[in-house]
């Protein structure tokens, strides 16, 4: 849907908005950082109530607050409003409320960050995600 986005932007005229191409994963850390809130999915397909994408995670290992869509999955592992904020799947209304806030609310936005980070450190390294399938493979 990038097309159609890119065609909307423009067509607004908006100066906030900035589409970046893939990057390398160094240069993505470099603009994640620049970031004041990561964006999730949103999508109501099968894959998206099924999967929490990488960008989920990087966001939340580099203290990034994230907004995202509240999935099946996402709602077993998060606490909305704690560590992420979840909003309903396809809904642009929601999402630019959501948006708004936590732009305007810094506080808020930091208890998320940290919130999320924290959650990373306790069930989400790499270290703790393997051990968990290791032994669950036992």
């Amino acid at each position: 849907t990038k097309p159609e986005a890119v065609r909307l932007s423009k067509s607004l005229k908006l100066k906030n908005i900035k589409f970046i191409t893939n990057l390398p994963i160094k240069e993505l850390a470099v603009q994640m950082n620049k970031a004041k809130i990561i964006l999730g999915i949103f999508g109501t397909s099968q894959k998206s109530n099924n999967v929490i994408p990488n960008k989920v995670y990087d966001a939340l290992s580099s203290r990034k607050p994230i907004i995202t869509a509240k999935t099946q999955t996402h709602a077993e592992l998060f606490k909305n409003g704690k560590d992420i904020i979840l909003i309903n799947p396809n809904n642009a209304k929601m999402l630019a409320g959501a948006i708004q806030k936590m732009l305007l609310d810094i506080i808020l936005r930091d208890k998320i960050a940290k919130g999320g980070y924290l959650l990373y450190k306790k069930r989400l390294t790499p270290e703790k995600v393997v051990s968990s399938l290791i032994k669950y493979l036992k």
